[in-house]
C-alpha cells in the first residue's frame, strides 16, 4: 500500500507579486494557505509571522511566505483484550502469529 499524498492547489499571496508599488507606499501583504495548510511565516528581507504583513515601500523586498500541512491528533483507546498499534509500538510480523 502505497502513503497517502496530498497535491495541495495553489496558495495565494494578496496583492499579487507582479503588481509594483510608489515609494513610500504602505502594502499589506496576506498569505493565503489552501484549506489543508497553515501560514507560518515570511522570511527573505523580513522575517515575520504577521498576517497580513504591512510593508512600507522603501527598497526592493524578497518574500517567501510559508505554509505546512495542518496536523491533528487522533486519539485511540481499546476496550476488552485488544492491541493497539502505534508509530512507537509497530507489529512485530511474528507476534501476529
Amino acid at each position: 500500500m502505497s502513503p497517502l499524498r496530498y497535491i495541495p492547489k495553489r496558495h495565494t499571496i494578496s496583492p499579487s507579486a507582479d503588481s509594483t508599488y510608489e515609494q513610500g507606499q504602505t502594502v499589506q501583504l496576506q498569505a493565503l494557505p489552501d484549506s489543508n495548510y497553515v501560514f507560518t511565516g515570511w522570511s527573505g528581507s523580513v522575517e515575520s509571522t504577521d498576517n497580513p504583513l504591512s510593508i512600507t515601500v522603501d527598497k526592493t523586498y524578497g518574500l517567501t511566505a510559508h505554509f505546512k500541512l495542518k496536523t491533528y491528533d487522533l486519539i485511540v483507546d481499546t476496550q476488552g483484550k485488544g492491541t493497539r498499534l502505534s508509530k512507537e509500538r509497530p507489529l512485530n510480523a511474528l507476534q501476529a502469529l
